[in-house]
């Protein structure tokens, strides 16, 4: 139901509070979810889905727009506050264990990264899609839960939403590169069905903030066509953003 949706989705970001505020190991230091490696992985996105899948080359002007805006993106969201990171953090990876506790796995991968990169693998799942509106307003229950344990500083709600879209944009450009991946490379093709939602959430981030729109109306303009005639069944999910 509606509000067992809500439940439990209050309740998996209260355990994302309670893991993100354990202190670090004295004995092991998870590595660190830096700039370069942030960098690395949008990278695959211009490897593996659009050279290797797509099979086009793009220009060097192309290649300059994709890379600095995916610089930019690394800076802003070196800005956030570093906690732990589980990586993989969404409704595959949670158990409901009783009415009261939520078992989490897969958290082998884990690293010292930005605060809402586990936020956006829950709310903008591969897998569920969840409105608009409700995913805008459990980012705002998130930050107010933060801030009631003291674990960031005065942050509005504006800024916060920012966070999360730049989060949401560098972990959907690595996601989708993912997925082509996966496909090519290994031979689990299944997971070219989860790319157009991954896509479509990638668009709406990069659509609203100024110094993003260049490289959402190239992807609009040189990519999208592209991948909707290799692939028609993604129509319906990426109209509102074909040319």
């Amino acid at each position: 139901t509606d509000d067992s949706v809500n439940d439990l989705y209050q309740q998996a970001m209260r355990e994302l509070v309670t893991i993100q505020s354990c202190p670090s190991p004295v004995d092991y230091a998870l590595p660190p979810y830096d700039s370069t490696r942030l960098m690395t992985e949008m990278a695959l996105l211009k490897d593996w889905f659009i050279a290797q899948y797509l099979n086009l080359s793009i220009t060097p002007e192309e290649i300059e727009l994709l890379d600095s805006t995916c610089q930019h993106i690394a800076d802003e969201v070196a800005k956030q506050p570093n906690v732990f990171v589980h990586r993989d953090y969404h409704s595959r990876n949670l158990m409901i264990v009783d009415s009261h506790t939520l078992g989490v796995i897969d958290f082998q991968d884990a690293v010292t990264g930005a605060i809402t990169y586990d936020l956006v693998s829950l709310l903008r799942d591969a897998y569920v899609e969840w409105p608009q509106a409700r995913v805008v307003a459990w980012v705002e229950d998130f930050r107010q839960l933060l801030q009631q344990h003291g674990q960031i500083a005065q942050v509005d709600a504006a800024q916060f939403l920012q966070w999360f879209d730049y989060m949401g944009a560098q972990r959907h450009l690595k996601v989708v590169g993912i997925f082509a991946r996966l496909s090519l490379r290994d031979g689990k093709h299944g997971y070219l069905n989860d790319i157009p939602l991954v896509f479509k959430y990638l668009l709406n981030e990069l659509k609203d903030y100024a110094p993003l729109q260049p490289l959402y109306q190239w992807l609009c303009e040189r990519i999208v066509p592209v991948y909707l005639i290799k692939n028609p069944t993604a129509t319906a999910m990426l109209e509102a953003h074909s040319v």
